[in-house]
């Protein structure tokens, strides 16, 4: 065998034959590389059928979970806009002498400024986020509308939680100490001395004010996850 091998070598190198080796083997190196870009370009394209069928995957996640965040944010972003309405009514009673009949109102004004917090679904964005996924996005500024989103949510829980730890026991020693919530109540109210006081004006001043802002950070919210709702229905 290997006598057979020695003198087939020999022969490629027999006058008129080097040529024909020649060609040869840059026929076998030109296959194998041909071979090897193509073994590459098939990975490639499985690879990127992969990442579109996660991509796809990932989109159709957030597109869920950010439409269930704008509903909520609708909702209590109506709320609060009772709130806003309820202070500036409170605040009309400042420097006058409400009758007794105006308790009722009072009461409902009162009750209106229990408020909700708005407390967003972000499964899918944090895993997206924190795994690396976001890079599978392709639209360039839906990443970056997904990235910032997070900050401006941020952002409006410090304005609540700025709200609770001043406002509210300020509520408490204003209000609550003053107008019995009970309508069969067999205490008194004491509305002209609760709208008689300057803290009580500055309260309401002070809450109007924090809360239009809040208004103003839902709003940035509500844009930003319509945006981002709108660029990915354009992806899927």
């Amino acid at each position: 065998m290997l006598f057979i091998f020695r003198k087939l070598r020999r022969s490629f190198f027999l006058p008129g034959k080097v040529r024909t080796y020649v060609a040869y083997a840059i026929g076998e190196i030109a296959l194998i590389m041909a071979g090897i870009l193509l073994a590459l370009q098939v990975s490639e394209w499985n690879q990127a059928r992969k990442d579109r069928i996660e991509e796809r995957q990932i989109l159709i996640d957030l597109q869920e979970e950010f439409q269930a965040n704008r509903d909520q944010l609708v909702e209590v972003g109506a709320s609060w806009a009772e709130i806003a309405t309820a202070l500036d009514q409170l605040l009309s009673y400042v420097g006058t002498q409400p009758k007794e009949d105006e308790l009722p109102k009072v009461r409902l004004l009162v009750e209106d400024l229990y408020w909700r917090s708005f407390d967003p679904r972000s499964g899918s964005l944090k895993s997206t986020l924190s795994s690396g996924n976001l890079a599978l996005i392709r639209d360039s500024q839906l990443r970056s509308q997904l990235s910032y989103w997070p900050d401006l949510v941020s952002d409006l829980d410090y304005n609540f939680d700025e709200q609770i730890s001043y406002f509210l026991p300020l509520q408490h020693s204003l209000f609550e100490t003053r107008i019995s919530m009970r309508s069969d109540s067999p205490l008194s109210s004491d509305l002209n001395t609760l709208f008689a006081d300057v803290a009580t004006e500055n309260w309401l001043h002070s809450q109007k004010t924090a809360w239009l802002f809040t208004l103003e950070e839902k709003d940035a919210i509500l844009e930003a996850t319509d945006e981002i709702l709108r660029l990915i229905k354009l992806s899927l």
